[in-house]
């Protein structure tokens, strides 16, 4: 239905303009007047154009609903070229032609789907530049269009990686070789997707869809502008919105198939410029002929008796005397001419005013004292008021955006947070840090009434938790203090019992030796900067109560690019491994031979070492990345069953010392290392191995 109001509408402006242009030659007097090229009678004087352009192409379906138009993640490059043919001044015919890709991926907790799509299309319409309301010397003009078009399309998707190892999506936000639940998912290690979408989704069983067809009926509607350079050379800037008549473009639609998709039809919107050039043909000899101006000899413009050839002073005003060269007389010789001469018979060399009037010694002197007077005697110096009046109309605003918030400081740290404290104040659900004087100021909680945190502030203080202070911070984050009072974090009042405490999950984005640059993390919700004294400056977002919830958040953050984002769990001023607070369901042993429930002989406790892998390779790995594990100095290689070859680092005989070693890692910036275990050389899981210590 909006379909076809959007092209009832477009072909009414059509038919007002046809009429209107009607009135205006059945109205037009005939006169010498000729009109510009471009704006000559088509069938004569106006020639074919040739457009060529370039664009990006935006899908609209089931997999992009919460990205924006021409979002990086769903717009892709595209081309154009057109014939174009004027029918009149402000109408003209189109034959068009373009190519190009779209493309979509979805990731979600409950579903992970993407598709590629290479796209054809071809068709004709009319466009109008509203040329019968418009001046003809105009070189900007609006424009709109409406046509028809087939258009070709082949949509591919991406389910498995170039080895043929299919994706399989963990709630993590990871991606590994085995599923979540299967049996041995403790060997399952991380892959990569490799972007090259190899499944055709028309014959593939995942998506279970009957046979449809790959071409569609589609209405483009366009509007833009044209910038008109010259008689040849026209700029065109446009957007079309293509209206399909298929729901298949992404794979997915209403009525079949494994993954439900809606009701609406997919549709497509091309954002372009172009450049087109007509083939106008000049007659050389005419071109010359437009230079010549026709000159009249004997003209006399100011009607002084003297022609303007050999008038020396045009533009005298009518009826003035003048002299054989056309100079108003002036008899007196006082540069006043006679027709402004009040005093027509000046003295020889005296001095006169604008109206040949003589100026008098007396009036000389006065205009002296005048000019250099500072007691205001001849000039007084009078005291005046003005006032303004300014009427202007209220500003109609969603929320007051300027208005403070309030919130309670627990804290306040020269330069950095010492390291032995960050999981303290980390651990607290509502905190959050500021930049304060150069100092590192820690609040709690956010309340838009100074009552609010005054509230808060009783609460703390009943918990034991004090000094504290009240805080006020502006729109522009700065922070001021209220009640005055100096703050001081004191661990020992925030720790709890670390198994009955509430967990706090937050996601890590980042973590820095320098200060980076903040306007990368401008959309994350609830950032905290860390600055320890270990050297480095950690960005964590988000506060959640439970792991889930962080997952969630972590998928929505790494598909804005945060690549090295990961959930991290803080319990009574600690940091708490996820599988330690019920992350991971730890399955079955992996090993076999390693199932008796004695304890461990010495030999055998010689031969269990915990390590920390750094990575998973099923081909080379790039060299930059072996460089920089190189560096650690204690990197072996370990070759699995599965042909992927594991680069671990360190040897340690306890698992707490091997996390100690792998927060290091994480640290310096190597993402996703985790503790594994390895028995007589042969790779365990750290789980696993704790197990056999604990026999």
């Amino acid at each position: 239905m909006k379909k076809l109001f959007t092209l009832f509408v477009l072909s009414c402006l059509f038919s007002t303009g046809l009429i209107a242009q009607e009135d205006v030659d059945n109205n037009s007097d005939t006169t010498d007047t000729e009109e510009p090229t471009r704006f000559k009678d088509p069938v004569e004087h106006t020639p074919p154009t040739i457009a060529i352009g370039v664009g990006t192409i935006s899908y609209f379906g089931e997999l992009n609903n919460s990205n924006t138009v021409n979002s990086p993640l769903i717009s892709r490059l595209a081309f154009d070229l057109s014939f174009r043919q004027p029918v009149t001044h402000f109408l003209e015919f189109s034959l068009n032609a373009w190519g190009g890709k779209i493309s979509a991926n979805e990731r979600s907790l409950t579903r992970n789907l993407n598709f590629e799509t290479t796209m054809f299309g071809g068709g004709f319409g009319f466009n109008y530049n509203f040329g019968n309301f418009l001046k003809p010397e105009r070189t900007l003009e609006p424009i709109i269009g409406v046509g028809i078009e087939f258009i070709s399309f082949n949509a591919r998707t991406d389910l498995m990686t170039e080895n043929n190892v299919n994706y399989h999506y963990w709630d993590d936000g990871s991606i590994r070789n085995l599923p979540q639940t299967a049996s041995n998912s403790d060997d399952a290690v991380r892959v990569s997707r490799d972007y090259y979408y190899e499944t055709n989704i028309n014959t593939s069983p995942l998506y279970d869809l009957d046979p449809y067809d790959s071409y569609t009926i589609a209405f483009p509607v366009m509007v833009g502008a044209n910038l008109l350079v010259n008689d040849k050379w026209t700029f065109r800037a446009a957007m079309t919105y293509h209206f399909t008549m298929t729901d298949l473009l992404d794979g997915i639609d209403q009525s079949s198939g494994a993954f439900v998709g809606d009701a609406k039809m997919d549709d497509l919107l091309y954002t372009s410029v172009s450049i087109s050039y007509n083939f106008t043909k000049h007659d050389a000899f005419d071109d010359a002929m437009d230079d010549f101006i026709d000159i009249d000899m004997m003209a006399d413009e100011d009607e002084d008796g003297v022609i303007d050839w050999d008038d020396l002073c045009l533009g005298t005003p009518f009826g003035a005397e003048v002299d054989a060269k056309g100079c108003p007389l002036d008899g007196d010789k006082d540069g006043v001419p006679n027709y402004g001469d009040d005093e027509i018979a000046s003295a020889p060399g005296a001095q006169v005013d604008s109206s040949g009037v003589t100026i008098t010694d007396a009036e000389i002197n006065l205009f002296y004292e005048k000019y250099f007077d500072t007691t205001g005697v001849h000039s007084p110096i009078t005291a005046e008021t003005y006032s303004m009046q300014v009427i202007a109309g209220k500003v109609q605003r969603k929320g007051n955006i300027n208005k403070p918030k309030y919130a309670v400081a627990i804290g306040e740290f020269e330069g950095e947070i010492p390291a032995d404290l960050v999981n303290d104040i980390l651990s607290v659900q509502d905190v959050n840090t500021h930049d304060k004087d150069g100092k590192i100021l820690v609040t709690v909680g956010s309340y838009p009434t100074k009552k609010g945190a005054e509230a808060r502030q009783e609460q703390l203080v009943k918990d034991g938790i004090t000094p504290t202070d009240i805080v006020k911070i502006d729109s522009k984050n700065a922070v001021s203090t209220v009640t005055g009072v100096t703050s001081e974090f004191a661990a020992e009042q925030w720790e709890g019992d670390e198994n009955n405490s509430d967990i706090v999950y937050r996601v890590q984005v980042g973590a820095f030796t320098q200060v980076a640059d903040e306007k990368i993390f401008k959309d994350l919700p609830e950032l905290i900067k860390v600055n320890s004294d270990d050297g480095y400056i950690r960005y964590f977002t988000g506060s959640f109560d439970s792991y889930q919830k962080a997952a969630s958040s972590k998928i929505d953050i790494l598909s804005k690019g945060f690549n090295g984002s990961f959930v991290v769990a803080f319990r009574g001023g600690h940091r708490v491994a996820l599988n330690n607070v019920g992350v991971v369901n730890l399955n079955k042993s992996q090993t076999s031979g390693i199932t008796s429930t004695t304890p461990l002989t010495d030999d055998q406790k010689d031969n269990l070492k915990f390590k920390v892998q750094l990575g998973s390779y099923r081909s080379q790995i790039p060299t930059e990345v072996l460089e920089t594990y190189m560096e650690l100095g204690t990197v072996e290689q370990m070759k699995g069953k599965d042909k992927y070859i594991r680069y671990v680092a360190g040897s340690f005989s306890s698992y707490e010392e091997a996390t100690t070693y792998k927060n290091e890692l994480l640290g310096q910036g190597f993402e996703g290392c985790y503790v594994v275990g390895v028995y007589y050389g042969k790779m365990i899981s750290a789980t696993q191995g704790r197990k056999m210590l604990n026999k």
